[in-house]
């Protein structure tokens, strides 16, 4: 792998970094809320499962 992408690849892998990326251009309107949704895989076969959700603005 090239230099540069495994230095992406480091960063990519610390839990904080959508908010690193964001937060120059946008704020955080709310916090992090877990939201529940359901995945039909078959007939009668359901996944049930959380996601995780932020707001954000864009600054002027």
């Amino acid at each position: 792998m090239d230099r540069w992408l495994q230095e992406k690849w480091r960063k990519l892998q610390h839990p904080g970094w959508p908010k690193e990326l964001l937060e120059p251009h946008f704020r955080m309107i709310s916090e992090p809320e877990k939201v529940p949704f359901v995945i039909r895989e078959t007939m009668h076969k359901y996944q049930h499962s959380l996601s995780e959700v932020t707001l954000w603005e864009r600054r002027s």
